[in-house]
């Protein structure tokens, strides 16, 4: 398979000394091989009566070059909900063991 790229993707959650964080709270970046990784995706959930996470994706896109809501994530438990990606509504649950 000559031609691919291989992607790093690095998560970096929020410093543990944060009240209110949340494993669902986190980063996504890019890993370019540079001493700075590209910032592509910001989830930041907010927990309440129903918890929902959203989420944003960096346009690099000149001009635009700001972040743009992807999505939300919406918590029914700690593993199961949906995720809506504009139109789109997806369902979230754990996959059973495979024996």
């Amino acid at each position: 398979m000559s031609g691919q790229q291989l992607i790093s993707l690095k998560w970096r959650y929020l410093a543990s000394e944060e009240e209110d964080r949340d494993i669902r709270t986190f980063n996504v970046f890019v890993d370019m091989g540079q001493p700075e990784s590209l910032h592509l995706y910001k989830f930041r959930t907010i927990p309440g009566f129903e918890t929902v996470t959203t989420f944003e994706k960096f346009n690099t896109n000149r001009p635009a070059l700001r972040w743009e809501i992807a999505g939300e994530i919406h918590w029914m438990r700690n593993f199961t909900g949906y995720v809506i990606f504009g139109l789109e509504r997806v369902s979230l649950a754990p996959r059973p063991h495979c024996h």
